[in-house]
């Protein structure tokens, strides 16, 4: 399957490559959600779990899952414009559909993309390419959305602390694929709702280290991973 949308950090280009290292499993977990990159174009397993602390996250995946005709209809009606970027920004809404909307409308039309409530710049096509891709992908969001939908059934969904949900799969047929915050002194500023000190990075080692099952991790190697 291919990106149904733009997230920091996302693994869609390589998402193939890695679930290549996926070994023999039963119940298969990802404590950090995001775009569910390598999720999507995973095979099925027979227990499978998402979990994502931010709750725009969460929200957004619930309606792609309980009313995927409704969310596609909404994107498809919204012209991809600079005007409906700014007013996601400016709108603050309670209905969690609306927050839905509001939430991929930011993620799909930012330069740069972010999760922690801060506005990029509109993305846009100006000249020198063969089409305008920024309004183009955007086009083919319905449809992505369906599919996601169809992958969705029988999974179970979380909103918990990564690691509380770590320990509570703490088997040996259980397979992790871990795909934290990265390490902030790898990167510029933050990009995410909830990011990691490096304290919290640490104690999410320590909870790996701890568990019985198998975990692919993604991340930057730092000092401190290779002293642990």
């Amino acid at each position: 399957m291919k990106a149904m949308m733009k997230y920091p950090g996302s693994k869609w280009s390589i998402a193939k490559w890695i679930i290549e290292f996926f070994p023999e499993h039963h119940s298969y977990l990802e404590p950090f959600f995001g775009s569910g990159a390598v999720f999507f174009n995973k095979p099925r397993s027979n227990i499978e779990t998402i979990n994502d602390m931010d709750d725009n996250v969460i929200n957004l995946f619930e309606w792609i899952r309980k009313d995927p005709e409704r969310l596609a209809r909404e994107i498809y009606m919204i012209p991809y414009a600079r005007k409906i970027y700014d007013e996601a920004f400016r709108t603050v809404s309670k209905d969690s559909f609306d927050k839905a909307v509001n939430f991929y409308i930011r993620l799909n039309m930012g330069h740069g993309f972010r999760t922690n409530g801060e506005k990029v710049g509109w993305k846009n096509d100006v000249q020198g390419r063969e089409r305008a891709y920024a309004s183009q992908d955007w086009c083919t969001l319905p449809e992505k959305i369906i599919l996601a939908a169809e992958r969705l059934r029988g999974v179970q969904v979380e909103n918990r602390p990564a690691i509380d949900i770590i320990n509570r799969f703490n088997h040996p047929k259980v397979l992790i694929y871990l795909d934290p915050p990265y390490v902030l002194g790898t990167r510029h500023g933050k990009q995410y709702k909830y990011e990691m000190d490096d304290e919290a990075q640490e104690e999410l080692l320590d909870t790996v280290i701890r568990h019985r099952g198998s975990i692919l991790l993604s991340g930057m190697i730092m000092n401190f991973i290779i002293s642990i």
